[in-house]
């Protein structure tokens, strides 16, 4: 992850497990889910935005992606104890936390993960921040939302779209030939796949629920946008 590249027209700002990869090899840029991860103040950042601004006279187009909740929080728990284990602690790929437990323990493991709330939360909130919009300021177009101010461009864009087999039309209706068709990290690609579908049938509706409540604002402009 990276702060802004002022060669670069796109930025991707998205939340842990939402496309993320395949965004920023589409649009060969850099990408970032919260400020944190490269020990960014918003102060920083909107230094970085206006200093992007002064140098292409235009607004860096910031794009974020929307997936339910509930998906993501699984999602994210199985690359938080597997890949970032390879990537950070170096751990062998078949001795990661998802590989040499079993699906009790895990089922047990990811009830506390969520319980506790120790998921990523949305970079869609984060930004909110930063910038001083509300939610409701960002424009429903068509399959994607839509901010502006003075120095950025907000693309807010749905997960499922991307993932599916319209992604290229979907991104070229918004971009025009900016995004290239590129795909990465796919869940159905990793070792822990079938882990993967059988630890989300025993999660069942109770901790969906539960997420999908807890972040109800994100919900309802997802459904917006994919209506």
């Amino acid at each position: 992850m990276a702060s802004i590249n002022n060669n670069k027209e796109f930025y991707i700002y998205s939340t842990h497990k939402t496309a993320t990869q395949t965004l920023k090899s589409s649009f060969n840029t850099n990408h970032i889910h919260e400020l944190k991860n490269i020990n960014y103040t918003p102060q920083q950042f909107i230094n970085d935005v206006k200093q992007y601004y002064k140098i292409n006279n235009r607004k860096i187009k910031i794009i974020t992606v929307l997936r339910t909740p509930s998906k993501r929080v699984i999602s994210s728990y199985f690359q938080l104890n597997h890949d970032r284990e390879i990537r950070m602690n170096k751990v062998n790929k078949h001795e990661t936390t998802i590989m040499k437990n079993d699906i009790d323990y895990l089922i047990s493991d990811i009830s506390n993960f969520i319980i506790n709330e120790q998921y990523p939360s949305e970079s869609l909130y984060e930004i909110l921040k930063i910038f001083n919009f509300s939610i409701n300021d960002i424009i429903i177009r068509e399959k994607y939302g839509f901010y502006e101010n003075n120095i950025i461009e907000l693309y807010v864009l749905d997960f499922d779209i991307i993932t599916s087999k319209s992604k290229m039309k979907y991104l070229t209706d918004i971009f025009g030939d900016k995004a290239q068709n590129n795909n990465t990290n796919k869940s159905d690609d990793k070792i822990y796949y079938n882990k993967y579908q059988i630890i989300k049938q025993h999660i069942g509706r109770k901790f969906e629920e539960m997420i999908d409540i807890k972040f109800s604002d994100i919900v309802a402009l997802k459904n917006k946008i994919n209506k």
